[in-house]
């Protein structure tokens, strides 16, 4: 269940945010569309956080799958970096956001920005953010044909993925 919800927040947090992101102009229309969709995106990132503290608890009670040594060194790498990016993603962006001086709305409530403003920091870690979530969307992506092949190969072996 956490895997999952995790899964679905972050993935569906980062299409909200390529989506919004890229624009056919910057026109009045598409200003209000990213003004609108960027608290989504920020409700998601808090969300995936919150179910991201409880993941360890999730990964102690699960045996590991079969497989080579090489096959679950990468897993494990892989599985670092999905958690490492679960924190950093939401850090990274709140903490940009408020350096840039927005407070955050979430569901109609606002926090207004704790730190000062600091625009040279909020940039770096905009940057950050940005490439954490190309970084996210990679692993994601190679941690999902890991799960097709284990899938396809238990079933080729006659066994069922649990």
């Amino acid at each position: 269940m956490i895997h999952w919800g995790a899964a679905g927040l972050s993935l569906t947090a980062a299409g909200v945010a390529l989506f919004l992101l890229s624009p056919p102009n910057w026109s009045e229309f598409y200003v209000q569309r990213y003004m609108a969709g960027i608290e989504h995106h920020k409700t998601m990132g808090l969300l995936a956080l919150v179910l991201a503290a409880a993941w360890p608890i999730a990964r102690t009670v699960r045996r590991p799958r079969p497989g080579a040594e090489w096959e679950r060194a990468l897993a494990k790498v892989v599985h670092l970096g999905l958690f490492a990016s679960l924190i950093t993603l939401p850090v990274s962006g709140y903490l940009s956001s408020t350096l840039y001086g927005n407070g955050l709305t979430l569901s109609g409530l606002t926090v207004p920005p704790l730190l000062p403003e600091n625009r040279a920091l909020a940039a770096a870690l905009h940057l950050l953010h940005k490439l954490g979530g190309y970084a996210f969307l990679a692993l994601a992506s190679l941690h999902t044909v890991a799960a097709l092949t284990h899938v396809l190969r238990d079933a080729a072996a006659g066994r069922s993925a649990s």
